[in-house]
């Protein structure tokens, strides 16, 4: 099953990432999330291959001073060909959460995703799917 499988067509596409093949971390450009108050993240990986290849979707929040809140979510890390969703609402704050840190996870701002490689000459191709509603 697809990752668009996991999403109602009433939401809105925010992004959809699929930078090809890749055998380090990649970064995604940043991603505009305003006015959504939850978020539904498809992660698919469709060819991985080395020894011992892993690939983890990791979710960062842009604070207002450019910097990046680091691993804010993140996924299992996947060793074989599958899907994964997670979802992010507004209201999901850590027990250690401060001020800042709750205006920044509010998602009236901006997100990125990385995606960790790991492995001996690893290789991962997948595709990020963002919605908002």
């Amino acid at each position: 099953m697809s990752v668009q499988a996991f999403f109602s067509k009433t939401n809105t596409v925010l992004s959809t990432q699929a930078p090809g093949a890749q055998t380090a971390t990649w970064t995604s450009p940043d991603i505009t999330v305003d006015g959504s108050e939850e978020l539904l993240v498809g992660f698919e990986v469709s060819a991985i291959s080395g020894t011992g290849p892993t690939a983890q979707l990791v979710l960062d929040i842009k604070l207002p001073d450019g910097t990046y809140i680091q691993g804010v979510k993140s996924l299992t890390a996947l060793s074989a060909t599958g899907n994964q969703l997670l979802t992010v609402k507004a209201a999901t704050l850590p027990a250690d959460a401060t001020p800042l840190f709750y205006l920044a996870q509010a998602l009236g701002g901006t997100i990125r995703f990385r995606v960790v490689i790991a492995g001996t000459t690893p290789s991962a191709t997948f595709t990020i799917t963002v919605q908002g509603k």
